[in-house]
């Protein structure tokens, strides 16, 4: 903890906490030391994704959870142990966590949501609309010749998909393989997000990569990340004068594990059949989470995964490996948008697996080899699953307010 820091009076107060817990004889030393260190890190999770101050900043919410819950404050020592988690996932403190919330399980700040108390139950923006696939196939324009392969689970055995698509490298989309997920109706309300978990925080992404370098990242309840971007983005789907959303409404719960750290959400949904096709099975799980016109640059990852759409629905543009010559993948820039020294879109770049380029609006000339990138297209809707091989290049964009969970595999 006291090597990460970045600074000298960190350092120190780094020190100051860990005698004073190792002691028991310095209450207020531990309690002034804990909340400096908090203070030291006025970026968030975007500050701490560099590793400055990790493992003290995880001290010191550690401590402040202690605190908490000798002064009788379970929701704010569970908020304490959400930061710790966020920077590590530790399952010791998932398990904690846990521990709190069931000891805790009649209490009132912990079973609502303060921030998001104020939610009208009559509020239409609660439910995210259906979405009208053939609409937004019609306004996409894009060729039909240049579709993925759709097929029904119903014509699909797990030996069908492991020996045409998974051994073989090729994406599909598997219509309505999730079809009886419970997560289809119950995450079509927002506010069983605030019920089950409103009070838990998570790592936002705020802003639009499209829209330069306002792009940020910051912890925030589910409640307030529902109330301040989710219920808007939930207005302008139903309301085109709402859109598109000012950049600092476009919000994403991207990549995150939060069936890891919210159990209670596991029970809305199951692992495809189909991961099955892969000896390991499923070796993570991550939700994504977010308002309409959040974007995922062009990448590529090194696991199978199974994209499965449960809320909303996506654009998801393909390119096989073999057109990453016409990629341009490295560049120091991402989506488009420069990126400085040091900054984290810089080191995943630096390993060839992002590309600069917006699919949807290439720049020709910093990119001309992309006009010859062959690719394929697809919208998923709810219940649809798409099979993303390992090495395939994939964009994606919300096109409502959504969410998804993908299995890599």
């Amino acid at each position: 903890a006291v090597d990460g820091c970045a600074s000298d009076s960190a350092r120190a107060h780094a020190q100051s906490l860990f005698r004073a817990l190792m002691t028991g004889k310095e209450p207020a030393v531990a309690r002034t030391a804990a909340r400096a260190l908090v203070g030291s890190s006025p970026g968030g999770v975007a500050a701490l994704a560099a590793g400055t101050g990790k493992e003290a900043h995880s001290l010191a919410r550690l401590a402040l959870a202690q605190f908490a819950l000798e002064d009788g404050r379970p929701l704010e020592a569970i908020q304490h142990l959400d930061w710790s988690i966020i920077t590590g996932m530790d399952r010791d403190v998932v398990a904690q966590v846990g521990l709190i919330e069931a000891a805790y399980a009649t209490s009132a700040p912990v079973a609502a949501d303060p921030a998001a108390a104020g939610h009208d139950d009559d509020d239409e923006r609660r439910f995210i609309s259906p979405p009208d696939m053939e609409a937004a196939r019609n306004a996409l324009g894009l060729p039909a010749s240049a579709e993925l392969e759709r097929v029904q689970p119903a014509e699909l055995t797990v030996a069908d998909f492991a020996a045409r698509y998974f051994r073989a490298g090729r994406p599909v989309v598997i219509a309505g393989a999730a079809s009886n997920w419970p997560a289809l109706q119950r995450w079509a309300d927002l506010a069983y997000f605030v019920r089950v978990c409103g009070h838990r925080v998570v790592p936002v992404e705020i802003g639009s990569t499209k829209a330069g370098r306002s792009w940020r990242e910051q912890g925030m309840s589910v409640g307030d990340f529902v109330a301040q971007h989710l219920l808007p983005s939930s207005a302008a789907d139903r309301d085109p004068a709402k859109r598109p959303l000012a950049p600092e409404l476009v919000a994403y719960c991207a990549q995150h594990p939060l069936f890891e750290q919210v159990r209670a959400l596991e029970q809305d949904f199951s692992a495809p059949a189909y991961c099955g096709a892969s000896r390991e099975g499923v070796q993570l799980v991550n939700a994504w989470l977010g308002t309409r016109e959040t974007t995922t640059p062009l990448h590529f990852d090194s696991y199978d995964n199974c994209l499965v759409q449960a809320v909303g629905h996506k654009l998801v543009r393909l390119y096989a490996r073999a057109q990453t010559p016409k990629l341009y993948a490295g560049s120091r820039t991402v989506a488009g948008v420069p990126v400085a020294e040091g900054d984290a879109a810089v080191a995943v770049g630096a390993q060839g697996n992002v590309s600069p380029v917006d699919p949807e609006a290439p720049d020709l000339e910093a990119y001309p080899l992309f006009a010859l990138a062959e690719g394929q297209w697809c919208l998923l809707a709810p219940g649809d699953l798409l099979f993303i091989p390992a090495g395939c290049w994939h964009y994606v964009r919300s096109l409502s307010t959504s969410c998804s969970v993908n299995f890599w595999f």
